[in-house]
This record gives C-alpha cells, sequence and structure tokens, in this order.
C-alpha cells in the first residue's frame, strides 16, 4: 500500500513537471511565431515600397520626356514654311543652272512677277480640249482664282469664262497661245501682248488674233491649310485686268 502511494504520487509529480514544461515551450513557440509573422509582413511592406518609389520615378522620367517632346514639337512648328525659289533655265539645253532663294527685295523679284504674269495669262486665254481639267483650272478653289483678286475673278466669269466653257462643251473649242511680250510699265503695272489659235473640228485652219492686257497685281499674305501650301505661295494676286484685241 505505501508502494502504491508513493508510485502514484511519483506519476503526479511527472505529470506536472510535464504539464509545467509543456507550458513553458507553448509561450515561447508564440513568440517565435509572431516574430516570423511581423518578418513577412514587412518584407511585403518593403516590396510594396520600393515598388511605388520605381513607379514614381518612372512616371516622373516620362513627364520629362514628353515635356521635353511638347516643347520641341512647339519650337519646330513655327519653322515649317513654303519657300520659294527662282530657277533660271538654259535657252538652250533646258538645264537648270541657278537657283535664288525669293525675298520681296531681291533683283531678281522683277523675273519671278515676270514668271507669275505669264503663268496667269495661259491660265485665262488657254482652252483645253478636257473640260474637266479647264473647270478645275477655272472653279472656285482653282488656280485662276488664287490668283485673282475677287473682283476680277467675277469678271472673268460673268463676261469670259463661262461663255468660253459652254463653246468648248458644245463646238468644240480648243486654243494654243503664244506670249509675245511682257514688260513692266509702271510699278506693279505690266503688260502683255500675246497671240491666240482658235482651233474648231470643222476647221483645219486656226483663227489666231493677237491681244494686249494690262495687269495691275499685288503681292497678299496667306493663311492657307497644310493640302495648300504650295498653291500660289507668294501670294501673288491679280487686282485689276483688262484685255484688247489687236490689228494685225
Amino acid at each position: 500500500m505505501p508502494d502504491q502511494l508513493g508510485a502514484n504520487n511519483t506519476q503526479q509529480r511527472l505529470l506536472q513537471s510535464g504539464s509545467q514544461v509543456r507550458a513553458g515551450v507553448r509561450p515561447g513557440v508564440r513568440r517565435i511565431n509572431r516574430n516570423e509573422d511581423s518578418l513577412v509582413v514587412n518584407a511585403s511592406e518593403k516590396r510594396y515600397l520600393w515598388t511605388a518609389r520605381a513607379f514614381a520615378v518612372v512616371t516622373a522620367i516620362s513627364l520629362c520626356c514628353n515635356l521635353i517632346l511638347l516643347l520641341t514639337i512647339s519650337n519646330i512648328l513655327p519653322m515649317y514654311r513654303v519657300e520659294p525659289y527662282l530657277l533660271t533655265l538654259s535657252s538652250k539645253e533646258e538645264q537648270v543652272y541657278r537657283i535664288v532663294p525669293y525675298t520681296r527685295d531681291m533683283d531678281s523679284q522683277k523675273s519671278i512677277t515676270e514668271t507669275f504674269v505669264r503663268e496667269y495669262i495661259l491660265l485665262r486665254t488657254t482652252l483645253l480640249a478636257d473640260t474637266e481639267e479647264m473647270e478645275s483650272r477655272w472653279q472656285n478653289g482653282g488656280d485662276l482664282q488664287e490668283m485673282s483678286s475677287s473682283i476680277v475673278y467675277q469678271d472673268f466669269l460673268k463676261n469670259t469664262g463661262r461663255k468660253l466653257m459652254q463653246r468648248m462643251k458644245q463646238d468644240g473649242l480648243t486654243s494654243s497661245v503664244k506670249i509675245l511680250t511682257v514688260n513692266e510699265i509702271e510699278d506693279r503695272t505690266w503688260q502683255v501682248e500675246y497671240s491666240v489659235d482658235y482651233y474648231l473640228p470643222a476647221s483645219y485652219k486656226p483663227k489666231t488674233i493677237r491681244y494686249r492686257a494690262s495687269l495691275k497685281i499685288q503681292y497678299q499674305p496667306r493663311r492657307v491649310q497644310y493640302k495648300e501650301r504650295l498653291k500660289n505661295p507668294v501670294g501673288f494676286k491679280v487686282i485689276s485686268y483688262g484685255t484688247k484685241q489687236l490689228k494685225d
């Protein structure tokens, strides 16, 4: 009996010591787990912070690059312009041998104006068999309208253009033009003598008539769309036009 009591006491002591050991171990384990969790959380926060910083740096660099690009484009845009040049051709071989940039006070301004005066006379007086091409030349927004003041253009349509267009369509009238002389008689006032050969399908021999035209011109600044930048780039305008038939 005393032996059994001693054995029971011994077992109770062992159980108590084991429970104490387990009780002593559990708080330590909890502390270790908490430390590990805190380390994981800190690592995640650090990664997030580094990602946010990297994103902020990339965004700042991108904004700076876009700003520089916009400034560059804004500085380049005013540099775009149409700048005509005077091309002087050889009378024999038709080769370009001199190229001079155009300025309003240049010595070759008279030559450039003469070129536009010749072109204007040809636009008004040459009649092609292709009526669609003629309509594109004479219509509103065409080459002739771009080189004429509003008064001159409307007078041409009323007294000349519509009548000639009707004869071209009905009778097949065509013409070829030969410019004889071009002279500046006053400041920006020009006089042109030219002959026109009129052709009809029913006649083999053309009818030739000589004319003298008087033009007063101006150079007017223009604002145009991009697609029209090469149409009359120097702003040549005929503000007065008159013609007279000459006797042979």
